[in-house]
């Protein structure tokens, strides 16, 4: 009964690995996406006269 227990364990533990390596590419790639938008934020907020650098 045990080594059944075991078996299912690593087969979840597996399971949550793989998962959690597609959730790592999702994020990755979403994050690239949005880089480019941030970065112009970011420019526009800079270049704006309104904006105070911090010391």
């Amino acid at each position: 009964m045990s080594s059944v227990m075991t078996i299912k364990q690593i087969e979840f533990k597996e399971e949550t690995i793989q998962t959690l390596r597609e959730v790592k590419k999702i994020m990755a790639s979403e994050w690239l996406k949005h880089r480019m938008e941030v970065d112009q934020i970011i420019r526009r907020v800079r270049s704006n006269s309104f904006y105070v650098p911090k010391i």
